[in-house]
């Protein structure tokens, strides 16, 4: 064969392993769903777009660099990634929307586990959903990164983020805080559910070293954190919250509640008008029951997770 045939066919076969382009409307709360193996959204049926997903994937040592919209990642293990982060969303002057990260497990970055950055204005990333993503010793190896978090949701001024989605997942072992969100950006509506935060704050005179840190707009609940240096969450600056039920900002007009029926775990967030759900099943069988949600029982269905809002 060729040298060049050869090459083209590796990278092809590659590019597939990866993942699939996956399409989903977007909106202020997309609905999103996974019923494995075909990402799907609940709602608006003639445009709906679907893709099929791999069952399985590699194990590999480059980073992850995400530069564009539409895209889902399923099914890696990501190793000794060099450079600022295993897998990085960099928007820089631009938009990038509808992203999934399901069930990868980041061990050893050089850097940061998960980064989300973007150094022009306007730079925006939402619809994000990580699900089921689990990082292992961010920066403790190497410590070539003095700021090295588990998940960096937001890094630079200029940046904003929207609808981000922290489902099920956890960080074990951090150079500085587990979760963590810089103050500077924009921070709309980020929640997190299911997640462990353990072991932030290895660095020696480590500056935060939290379980989480939470500063915007964001929503902590029916979550768990232990052996943080820091302390298990900060809270716009402030410790000593509790991370079943903490909202930023303290006076955020926004109330959580926590979702434990059958195999449906997770929450779901009065937001006035709306009812925001983000549930995903706690024992890998799918979810098909009635869970009451304001008052009122409502058919949920779905495989791995759900993210979906209703009307009050």
């Amino acid at each position: 064969m060729k040298p060049f045939v050869k090459w083209v066919l590796i990278g092809f076969v590659f590019t597939v392993t990866l993942g699939y382009v996956a399409y989903f409307i977007q909106n202020d709360h997309p609905a999103i769903t996974e019923t494995d193996p075909v990402y799907t959204i609940p709602v608006d049926t003639t445009t709906l777009t679907t893709t099929t997903t791999t069952s399985s994937g590699p194990t590999i040592s480059n980073p992850l660099f995400v530069t564009s919209s539409n895209q889902t990642f399923n099914n890696l293990e990501i190793d000794n990634a060099n450079g600022i982060a295993g897998i990085t969303i960099y928007a820089n002057d631009n938009t990038i929307s509808n992203l999934v990260f399901s069930n990868i497990t980041i061990i050893d970055p050089e850097g940061f586990g998960i980064f989300l950055s973007g150094e022009g204005s306007p730079s925006v990333i939402q619809n994000v959903i990580f699900y089921n993503v689990n990082v292992i010793g961010a920066g403790t190896i190497d410590n070539a990164n003095a700021w090295a978090t588990g998940f960096d949701l937001a890094e630079y001024s200029g940046l904003t983020i929207n609808n981000i989605y922290i489902i099920d997942c956890t960080v074990n072992g951090a150079w500085e805080s587990c979760f963590h969100t810089e103050a500077a950006p924009t921070v709309n509506n980020v929640v997190f559910t299911g997640c462990n935060a353990i072991d932030g704050g290895e660095k020696p005179g480590f500056a935060y070293g939290f379980g989480y840190l939470l500063q915007g707009d964001e929503v902590l609940c029916n979550n768990n954190a232990s052996d943080n240096a820091g302390g298990d969450v900060s809270l716009n600056g402030s410790e000593g919250y509790t991370y079943v039920d903490s909202i930023s900002p303290p006076d955020s007009s926004k109330t959580a509640y926590e979702i434990h029926q059958g195999n449906c775990k997770g929450c779901y967030i009065d937001e006035g008008s709306i009812y925001e759900v983000v549930v995903f099943s706690n024992d890998g069988f799918d979810v098909d029951q009635n869970v009451i949600i304001g008052g009122t029982n409502r058919n949920l269905n779905f495989s791995d997770y759900l993210v979906e809002s209703f009307p009050k």
